[in-house]
Parts: structure tokens; sequence; C-alpha cells
């Protein structure tokens, strides 16, 4: 339910953790980092681990291109 939540503000662009809690404030750390390890999103600059991250420089995530594939199927190739 919210990889369709997120699908559905975000399509094929990259995200925040902080726009995504904007959006759907029940979303919580624990969903990214599940999504993450069922590859349905990963890293923008697609290391596996995101280090470094700070307020000025959060981490970026993507719908990786399986879980994109899927979701446009579900939503009528909705872009």
């Amino acid at each position: 339910m919210f990889v369709q939540k997120l699908y559905k503000y975000f399509g094929n662009k990259s995200f925040t953790y902080k726009k995504a809690i904007g959006k759907i404030p029940d979303f919580k750390v624990s969903m990214i980092r599940a999504m993450h390890n069922a590859n349905v999103v990963r890293l923008e600059n697609r290391k596996k681990r995101a280090v470094g991250i700070s307020k000025k420089n959060p981490s970026v995530w993507i719908f990786t291109t399986e879980a994109l594939f899927l979701l446009q199927k579900m939503y009528g190739d909705k872009k």
C-alpha cells in the first residue's frame, strides 16, 4: 500500500524521506529500509548504504526499474 502511495506522488522522480513523510504522514523510516531490502527503491547514487547523510545532504531514493515496470502496469503506464 505504501509503495503505491509513494508511486502515486513521485512516479519515476527522485524523493527524500522528508518529502515522503510530508505526503504520507504515517510513513516511517523502517518502510524505506524494508522497500530497499525488497529491491523496490534504491539510493539514487546506487550505493547500498546511506553514508554521510545530513539535513543539508539527505539520502535521495528512486524506484528500481523492476518496481517502476510493475507499478506502471498497475497504474496504466502513468508517468
